[in-house]
C-alpha cells in the first residue's frame, strides 16, 4: 500500500511525515480505517434526511445536484482497489443512490432495497420511449418487471430508500404497488397526485410538493402532523394544522382568492406563524392584501424568507433573526436601467431598496435563477448591476443554488476540469424552496 496515498486520504503532507508516524498509521485500529474510508466517500448534504435543519436555506437548491455523489463514487471505486480488506468494507456502500433510468446499465433489482435515495426519472432507452407513443399505452414498461422481481409474496419488506425524487408518474406506479417498501422514506419530492398510496405507510416529514386536495376530508390528513418541511398550493394550506412545520414554501397567487380565503390565510399564520423558521412565498398577493408589516408580526422566528412579488419593503424589527431573502424576478419590457443605461430583460423585487435591506442588516440576498443561466439569457448587465450594487453596501449576492459568482465561476472551472457538468435536473427558475 503506497503511503503517498494513504496520507492524501488522512490530508497530512507527505513530506511533513517522519518515519515513526508512517509506522503507527499501519498500525491504526480498524475503527479508525472504517471511519476514514466513510469520510472520504461521504455526501452529507446528497443523503440528508432533514436539509433545511442542517443547512442554509441559499444552498437548498444542490440538495437536487447529483455530481458530489458521482464524484465520491469515484472516490470510492479507487480506494476499493488498494486491498481487499478496504474492497469488502466498501462493497457496503454500493447502489446508495439509483435512477430508474439507470436499470438498464447492469444494475441488480436487490439494489433498490439498499438504496438510500431512488430518483424515479424518466428512462430514456429506446423501449420506454417508444412505450411513450398513444399505440403502446397499455404496454408495461421494462421498469415495471424491474421493481416486480425484487421482493416475493404479497407483503413486501421495507426498503432502505429515505429519499424518494418522483420526476415519473409511470416509473412510480410499481413502487407504490406494495407502499410498505416506503415505510422509511423521509423526504418526498413531488408527490404527481400519488398522495392515497403514500400516505397508506407513515408519510414522510419533508414533502418537497403534495396536492393537499388530495387528502383533505381523508384519514390521510391526520398523518400530516409530524411534517416539518413542506411545497404546496395555497388554496388549501389554511385549512389543515401542522404543528411541526417549520419550513413553508407556498405557491398561488392570493389575488384568485376570495377575501375570506385571505382572512384566513391570515389566521393560520397567526396560528403557525411562530413555529416557521422558513417561509417561500414566490407569487402575487395583490396590492393592500398582506404587507410586510404583516408577516414580520405573524412570523417573528423567521430566518428564511421569500416575498410575493408585489409586495413594498419594510424593516423587520431590530432583533430579527433573518438571514436569507430571495429575491423575485419578473419578466419585463426591454428598456434602458437608469444606472447602467443597458437593456435589462428581467425586473428584481427591491433592487431598488438594497441600501435598505442592508441597513436591516440583512446578510444574504438570493436571486431565482443560476447565474449560468443569467448569462445564457444574455442579461447579463442587471446581474452584474446588482453584484455592484450590494458589494457597496456588503451585502452577500447568491444566485439559486447559493453561489456567488465567483465561487460558481471557480464550481464551473472545477467541474470542466474534472471532465464533468453539474447532474441537477433543477437548473431552471425556482418555484420549490
Amino acid at each position: 500500500m503506497s503511503y503517498a496515498f494513504i496520507h492524501s486520504i488522512l490530508g497530512i503532507p507527505l513530506r511533513s511525515v517522519s518515519m515513526q508516524y508512517s509506522r503507527a498509521v499501519n498500525r491504526l485500529p480498524v475503527e479508525c480505517w472504517h471511519e476514514i474510508l466513510r469520510q472520504a466517500i461521504s455526501v452529507p448534504f446528497f443523503f440528508d434526511v432533514d436539509p433545511l435543519e442542517t443547512n442554509p436555506a441559499a444552498v437548498f437548491r444542490r440538495f437536487y445536484d447529483e455530481a458530489p455523489y458521482w464524484e465520491s463514487e469515484k472516490t470510492r471505486t479507487s480506494l476499493k482497489l488498494v486491498c481487499s480488506f478496504w474492497n469488502a468494507f466498501l462493497e457496503q456502500y454500493d447502489y446508495r443512490y439509483i435512477k430508474a433510468s439507470h436499470h438498464t446499465r447492469n444494475v441488480p433489482p436487490e439494489a433498490l432495497q439498499k438504496a438510500v435515495r431512488i430518483s424515479l426519472d424518466m428512462c430514456r432507452c429506446s423501449t420506454c420511449t417508444d412505450l411513450l407513443r398513444p399505440s403502446q399505452s397499455e404496454s408495461r414498461y421494462p421498469w415495471h418487471d424491474f421493481v416486480l422481481s425484487v421482493d416475493h409474496g404479497d407483503m413486501a419488506p421495507p426498503w432502505n430508500v429515505r429519499i424518494l425524487d418522483v420526476d415519473s408518474r409511470n416509473h412510480a406506479d410499481p413502487i407504490l404497488s406494495m407502499p410498505s417498501r416506503l415505510s422509511n422514506v423521509r423526504i418526498i419530492s413531488y408527490t404527481l397526485g400519488m398522495e392515497q398510496n403514500l400516505f397508506l405507510v407513515n408519510p414522510a416529514q419533508n414533502i418537497h410538493e403534495i396536492d393537499l386536495a388530495q387528502i383533505l376530508d381523508t384519514p390521510n390528513l391526520a398523518k400530516l402532523m409530524n411534517i416539518t418541511t413542506l411545497h404546496c398550493h395555497i388554496s388549501h394550506i389554511y385549512q389543515i394544522h401542522l404543528p411541526q412545520l417549520r419550513h413553508l414554501s407556498i405557491e398561488g397567487d392570493l389575488m384568485i382568492l376570495e377575501e375570506d380565503s385571505i382572512a384566513d390565510m391570515l389566521d393560520w399564520l397567526r396560528a403557525h406563524g411562530k413555529q416557521l423558521f422558513t417561509l417561500f412565498w414566490p407569487d402575487e398577493v395583490g396590492t393592500g392584501h398582506i404587507s410586510c408589516n404583516n408577516i414580520w408580526t405573524l412570523c417573528p422566528n423567521l430566518r428564511h424568507i421569500g416575498f410575493p412579488c408585489d409586495i413594498d419593503w419594510s424593516p423587520p424589527n431590530d432583533d430579527h433573526q433573518l438571514s436569507f431573502l430571495r429575491l423575485q424576478a419578473r419578466g419585463s419590457m426591454c428598456r434602458i436601467c437608469g444606472k447602467c443605461r443597458h437593456l435589462h430583460l428581467y425586473e428584481f423585487q427591491f433592487q431598488h431598496c438594497i441600501p435598505q435591506l442592508a441597513t436591516a442588516k440583512l446578510p444574504t440576498l438570493g436571486i431565482p435563477f443560476t447565474w449560468r443561466r443569467m448569462m445564457s439569457c444574455n442579461d447579463w448587465t442587471i446581474a452584474r448591476q446588482l453584484i455592484h450594487d450590494t458589494s457597496l453596501f456588503g451585502v452577500r449576492l447568491v444566485d439559486i443554488s447559493g453561489y456567488t459568482f465567483s465561487e460558481a465561476i471557480i464550481a464551473v472551472l472545477e467541474a470542466e476540469r474534472r471532465g464533468r457538468r453539474s447532474h441537477s435536473s433543477r437548473d431552471v427558475y425556482c418555484d420549490i424552496f
